[in-house]
């Protein structure tokens, strides 16, 4: 636990702390409208940690970090009644914050007491346990998360966490963003540098360690460098990953624009468009091969065979009685939405579903999607760029595009992510449809 930081440096700290008490405030009033009071709010993730990023270059300070809360009401019944708003909160707090500062996203997750304790054993879950701040309520609510160790979460949960990392990666991609435009390139540049840290992380936690840290982090990842047999794959495909998952972790606590700009080769520190397109297009590089690595890791696969091959497995991982449960469960979870007008995205219909649900469970059918897009952009002008159109027409679970465009194959990706996993909250206000003029795939690489 920190001291109650959010960030590294006081001035950081500051900042964090007003747009945490703005968007505190909004959520409390505006679920308490309706669900009654709240028994805890709780603050996740690297502003829990005392590791929020704030940029100080051009157009700064900004908030980069995500705000990330767990808010815990009456019972299951006021949980119900919050649901039906939280949409419209996540997207208001985070509009109204934009103009304040905050690049990152805003991120609220609905609990009744009992909903804590059975919260399964992934990196998350112990995160709120024991870094979590508790903004509303007594201090004992962290422990009503479950109490594991970190050898009990599983390895899936890496590739998990990656996957989960490939899907707002491929949602701040900085095609459409103009020189005028700081918060799409900051974000941009952002996701590049979490797909780094959080690619190094996913390693770090398929050996069965979870450091609740940035430097724990690292350290564990240079530990695991020196046993024989667990880095080799990881090395083959990024040589440099450890001085690079150093730098920006680095970066990550104390951003330092002439550093960043200088380690990618971009000429201007103040041209942030130019910084989020070079970061992006090297994290979703470096993204790749920390996939590669992991999942070849979690299937027990020797080496680090092609993503392609690896994302086909992670597809159909699930159980058969798993798969059709799952697409049950979603397909009702959807046409709620949908009749309420919150899908992003609709699913695939008719016999072409059945198909999927008899394959996989949607929500790994679409993550090996979202995969198989980044490693197609990653490789994009090059002889062995893989041809992702017949895995999207094969494997997306959502409707496809009118034409398999890459962008608007990217958007269907990611609006069809945030249906499944926020109700539409994170595109309701970030994803424009396709713009006229883009940049083709090969100029853009």
């Amino acid at each position: 636990m920190n001291d109650g930081r959010y960030a590294a440096s006081g001035d950081d700290h500051e900042f964090l702390a007003v747009l945490v008490a703005a968007a505190l405030a909004e959520t409390r009033f505006r679920l308490e409208e309706v669900a009654g009071p709240l028994k805890a709010v709780i603050l996740g993730g690297s502003l829990a940690r005392g590791e929020g990023t704030v940029w100080r270059g051009a157009h700064g300070p900004l908030a980069l970090s995500d705000i990330d809360f767990a808010v815990v009401v009456e019972d299951a019944a006021a949980r119900a009644r919050a649901e039906r708003v939280v949409r419209e909160v996540r997207v208001g707090v985070t509009r109204r914050l934009l103009e304040r500062g905050l690049v990152g996203g805003f991120d609220l997750g609905l609990y009744a007491p009992s909903d804590l304790g059975r919260q399964g054993p992934r990196p998350g879950t112990l995160e709120y346990r024991r870094s979590g701040q508790v903004l509303v309520g007594g201090k004992e609510w962290t422990a009503g998360f479950p109490a594991f160790e970190e050898k009990d979460v599983p390895p899936e949960e890496a590739l998990v966490l990656l996957e989960n990392r490939g899907a707002e990666l491929l949602l701040a991609w900085p095609g459409a963003a103009g020189a005028e435009q700081a918060g799409p390139a900051l974000k941009a540049m952002y996701a590049g540098l979490k797909a780094r840290l959080d690619g190094a992380f996913a390693f770090v936690v398929a050996q069965g360690e979870c450091p609740a840290t940035v430097e724990a982090r690292q350290a564990a990842l240079e530990r695991w460098t020196t046993v024989e047999g667990r880095s080799e794959t990881l090395r083959a495909v990024l040589p440099d990953f450890l001085a690079d998952a150093a730098f920006w972790g680095a970066m990550k606590l104390a951003p330092d624009p002439a550093a960043i700009a200088f380690r990618l080769q971009v000429s201007d520190p103040s041209d942030l468009t130019a910084l989020g397109r070079r970061a992006w297009r090297d994290g979703a590089r470096v993204w790749v091969g920390y996939y590669r690595a992991v999942a070849a890791r979690v299937f027990g696969l020797a080496g680090a065979p092609p993503l392609a091959v690896l994302a086909a497995h992670a597809a159909h991982r699930a159980r058969p009685r798993r798969r059709l449960r799952r697409w049950w469960e979603t397909t009702r979870r959807v046409e709620a939405l949908e009749r309420d007008g919150r899908a992003a995205w609709a699913l695939r219909d008719g016999p072409a579903r059945l198909r999927l649900a008899l394959a996989g469970a949607p929500e790994h059918e679409l993550a090996s999607t979202i995969a198989v897009l980044i490693d197609a952009w990653a490789e994009a002008g090059s002889s062995g760029a893989p041809d992702w159109r017949p895995v999207m027409e094969r494997r997306f679970p959502g409707a496809c595009p009118e034409r398999f465009e890459w962008d608007r194959c990217r958007q269907a990706a990611v609006r069809l992510w945030d249906t499944l996993d926020s109700g539409g909250a994170r595109v309701a206000w970030d994803v424009p449809d396709p713009m006229p003029g883009l940049r083709t795939l090969a100029e853009e690489a």
